[in-house]
């Protein structure tokens, strides 16, 4: 008899950054997480509570798979500090929800049109 909440384990949906570098060049994911993420994709969508849909590379930096293309931009347009805290959660293999909390662990919502309107001209 199973008591309780029993799955098989299939890995984690989550994991979490504290931003510690000043350059904000690229963020590298936990091996943690990694381990259980299969084939890695060569492009992830990272989707914000506004709704907004940032495209970031991933490459592989000195052994470790880390966001590159598309991560300093997101990190600019979106105020990212060191300090800050970033939970990602998986969607789809190559699909994030990204909240990101200020120092006080609060969620920032902010709407950036401007990133909206880049978006859909890169569509066309």
């Amino acid at each position: 008899m199973k008591v309780g909440h029993f799955h098989d384990d299939l890995g984690p949906s989550h994991f979490t950054k504290v931003v510690m570098s000043p350059s904000l060049e690229l963020l590298p994911i936990p091996e943690g997480f990694m381990q259980y993420v299969g084939n890695v994709p060569k492009t992830i969508m990272m989707k914000i509570n506004t709704g907004s849909s940032w495209m970031v590379k991933l490459r592989d930096f000195e052994g470790k798979i880390s966001m590159d293309q598309g991560w300093t931009g997101f990190a600019i347009a979106h105020d990212i500090k060191i300090g800050y805290l970033l939970t990602l959660k998986t969607l789809k293999s190559d699909v994030y929800k990204v909240t990101i909390f200020n120092y006080s662990m609060c969620e920032i919502i902010k709407k950036y049109p401007q990133h909206d309107l880049a978006l859909s001209m890169m569509e066309e």
